[in-house]
């Protein structure tokens, strides 16, 4: 992965998040609306989305970190995770509960998932992007760290090829300090 890749992952998402800097409560709301069922999760604060990250790889490249487990009935106490879904049983909210109660809504284009994560008091926090095959197999799955103004300061990249049983995975981690673009790749 060159600098130019990074470079238009980078302005991709913040194209796309754009639109929703100053309305995403209205968007969040919306989803909302369409929740038919909840299920709920404890630990996995480390994940994004906890129980429903999309990684295949994180819990085996990160060790002694769980995505968490579903529980049946919401927990009487913080930090828990809360996912709703719509009658498809497709995933549409995210809400973390913890000390700071993050918010996630999930937008659904063709072959690609996207999530924006917010916090009432600091507006977009962050956003992914997941892009699946003809099979729904995810392909890459992009995660950002964003500023409040929706430019991006940080973000992960996995990229999956499939080959019979086997799965080859490219992962990045990616920082943006000043102009400079730090790579890491695992």
């Amino acid at each position: 992965m060159d600098k130019s890749e990074i470079r238009s992952d980078i302005q991709q998402i913040e194209a796309f998040v754009k639109p929703y800097i100053y309305s995403f409560k209205d968007h969040y709301e919306s989803n909302l609306k369409n929740c038919v069922y909840w299920q709920y999760a404890t630990r996995g604060e480390v994940f994004h989305r906890g129980f429903y990250c999309p990684t295949l790889v994180m819990d085996s490249v990160i060790g002694n970190y769980t995505r968490g487990r579903k529980v049946k009935k919401e927990p009487a106490k913080s930090p828990y995770f809360r996912y709703g879904f719509d009658e498809s049983e497709k995933l549409l909210i995210v809400d973390y509960y913890d000390d700071f109660d993050t918010h996630e809504f999930l937008i659904y284009e063709q072959d690609r998932e996207y999530g924006i994560t917010f916090q009432q008091s600091e507006g977009i926090t962050k956003a992914s992007q997941c892009l699946f095959d003809d099979k729904h197999r995810l392909i890459t799955y992009l995660y950002f760290d964003m500023f409040k103004s929706g430019r991006s300061t940080s973000y992960r990249k996995e990229c999956y090829q499939y080959f019979d049983e086997n799965l080859l995975v490219d992962c990045y981690d990616i920082f943006k300090k000043k102009k400079n673009l730090c790579v890491f790749k695992h």
